[in-house]
């Protein structure tokens, strides 16, 4: 799977999720490690957005978030 299909596989399970407001996240991949950024308005969103990540086929590693 290359990155392009693990950031839109990320991208959707991210819309499905209630928790998240998937268009405040921006996702990018490279070589399957996701970094995920963007405005959450609570912990709890940013866990669910980590977790999520990680539990996407192809993905290897979440890398370092940037958050506000």
């Amino acid at each position: 799977m290359d990155d392009t299909e693990i950031t839109a596989k990320v991208r959707r399970q991210l819309i499905e999720d209630r928790r998240v407001k998937a268009r405040e996240v921006e996702v990018k991949t490279y070589k399957g490690i996701v970094t995920l950024g963007g405005f959450v308005e609570t912990p709890e969103a940013k866990q669910a957005a980590e977790m999520i990540a990680m539990n996407v086929n192809g993905v290897t590693k979440v890398g370092k978030m940037v958050w506000s």
